[in-house]
Protein backbone atom coordinates (compact mmCIF):
# COMPACT_ATOMS: atom_id res chain seq x y z
CA UNK A 1 0.00 0.00 0.00
CA UNK A 2 1.36 3.53 -1.12
CA UNK A 3 -0.11 5.33 1.82
CA UNK A 4 -2.09 4.61 4.70
CA UNK A 5 -5.03 6.39 5.43
CA UNK A 6 -5.81 7.29 8.70
CA UNK A 7 -9.00 9.90 10.47
CA UNK A 8 -7.17 12.86 9.69
CA UNK A 9 -6.34 11.99 6.23
CA UNK A 10 -8.74 14.74 4.79
CA UNK A 11 -7.94 15.91 1.42
CA UNK A 12 -11.07 19.16 0.87
CA UNK A 13 -10.24 22.64 2.62
CA UNK A 14 -12.87 22.95 5.24
CA UNK A 15 -13.92 26.13 6.78
CA UNK A 16 -14.60 26.39 10.38
CA UNK A 17 -18.48 27.18 11.37
CA UNK A 18 -17.34 30.69 12.41
CA UNK A 19 -16.04 31.50 8.86
CA UNK A 20 -18.63 29.58 7.02
CA UNK A 21 -21.02 31.94 8.98
CA UNK A 22 -19.35 34.70 7.55
CA UNK A 23 -19.48 33.71 4.20
CA UNK A 24 -22.22 33.77 1.40
CA UNK A 25 -23.50 31.32 -1.03
CA UNK A 26 -23.85 27.69 -0.81
CA UNK A 27 -22.33 26.64 2.39
CA UNK A 28 -22.28 22.38 3.08
CA UNK A 29 -21.38 21.49 6.00
CA UNK A 30 -20.40 17.47 6.19
CA UNK A 31 -18.34 17.28 8.80
CA UNK A 32 -14.41 16.52 8.19
CA UNK A 33 -13.75 12.86 8.56
CA UNK A 34 -11.70 10.43 6.06
CA UNK A 35 -13.76 7.67 6.34
CA UNK A 36 -16.71 8.38 4.09
CA UNK A 37 -19.98 8.82 5.19
CA UNK A 38 -22.91 7.70 2.65
CA UNK A 39 -24.91 11.19 3.39
CA UNK A 40 -21.84 13.29 2.88
CA UNK A 41 -20.85 11.46 0.04
CA UNK A 42 -23.77 11.55 -1.43
CA UNK A 43 -24.23 15.52 -1.45
CA UNK A 44 -20.92 16.19 -2.56
CA UNK A 45 -21.60 13.90 -5.43
CA UNK A 46 -25.13 15.73 -6.09
CA UNK A 47 -23.62 18.98 -6.13
CA UNK A 48 -20.13 17.98 -8.12
CA UNK A 49 -22.25 16.55 -10.57
CA UNK A 50 -24.99 19.31 -10.79
CA UNK A 51 -21.44 22.22 -11.44
CA UNK A 52 -22.46 23.43 -7.86
CA UNK A 53 -19.94 25.20 -6.23
CA UNK A 54 -19.82 25.39 -2.45
CA UNK A 55 -17.66 25.60 0.34
CA UNK A 56 -17.14 22.80 2.83
CA UNK A 57 -17.34 23.16 6.37
CA UNK A 58 -16.49 21.10 9.54
CA UNK A 59 -19.67 20.32 11.68
CA UNK A 60 -17.30 20.41 15.04
CA UNK A 61 -16.90 23.68 16.27
CA UNK A 62 -13.79 25.09 17.75
CA UNK A 63 -14.18 22.75 21.02
CA UNK A 64 -14.62 20.03 19.08
CA UNK A 65 -18.37 19.44 20.18
CA UNK A 66 -21.65 20.59 17.90
CA UNK A 67 -22.57 22.96 20.04
CA UNK A 68 -21.88 25.70 17.52
CA UNK A 69 -23.68 23.77 14.48
CA UNK A 70 -26.92 23.73 16.78
CA UNK A 71 -27.13 26.87 17.19
CA UNK A 72 -26.23 28.04 13.66
CA UNK A 73 -28.29 25.23 12.30
CA UNK A 74 -30.75 24.28 15.29
CA UNK A 75 -30.05 20.84 14.66
CA UNK A 76 -26.84 18.41 15.59
CA UNK A 77 -26.67 16.66 12.16
CA UNK A 78 -24.85 16.52 8.87
CA UNK A 79 -25.08 17.05 6.13
CA UNK A 80 -26.63 20.58 5.96
CA UNK A 81 -26.89 23.01 3.08
CA UNK A 82 -27.12 26.35 3.92
CA UNK A 83 -27.65 29.31 0.64
CA UNK A 84 -26.18 32.62 1.67
CA UNK A 85 -28.17 33.94 5.29
CA UNK A 86 -31.31 31.59 4.76
CA UNK A 87 -31.77 29.28 7.98
CA UNK A 88 -31.25 25.98 6.88
CA UNK A 89 -34.43 23.87 6.49
CA UNK A 90 -35.05 21.30 9.81
CA UNK A 91 -34.85 17.41 8.71
CA UNK A 92 -38.38 16.66 8.25
CA UNK A 93 -40.23 19.51 7.81
CA UNK A 94 -41.89 20.47 4.55
CA UNK A 95 -38.99 22.33 3.33
CA UNK A 96 -36.07 19.54 4.23
CA UNK A 97 -33.66 19.77 1.23
CA UNK A 98 -35.10 17.10 -1.66
CA UNK A 99 -35.96 17.65 -5.65
CA UNK A 100 -40.05 17.63 -4.05
CA UNK A 101 -38.65 20.63 -1.65
CA UNK A 102 -36.33 22.32 -4.52
CA UNK A 103 -39.79 22.67 -6.56
CA UNK A 104 -41.58 24.26 -3.45
CA UNK A 105 -39.26 26.81 -2.28
CA UNK A 106 -37.83 27.58 -5.75
CA UNK A 107 -36.41 31.00 -4.08
CA UNK A 108 -34.21 29.49 -1.98
CA UNK A 109 -31.94 27.01 -4.05
CA UNK A 110 -29.75 28.21 -6.51
CA UNK A 111 -30.97 28.27 -9.75
CA UNK A 112 -28.64 25.13 -10.88
CA UNK A 113 -30.20 23.10 -7.92
CA UNK A 114 -33.88 24.08 -9.11
CA UNK A 115 -35.96 20.75 -11.24
CA UNK A 116 -35.50 20.82 -14.49
CA UNK A 117 -32.55 23.35 -14.57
Amino acid sequence: MAEEISLNSIKLQYASIEEAKGMSGLRLILGAYAIPGPWREACKGLFYVKKVPYVPVTAAGKDGSDRELREWTAQASAPVAIWNDERPPRPGSSNSFSPNACNRTRRSFPRVLRSGS
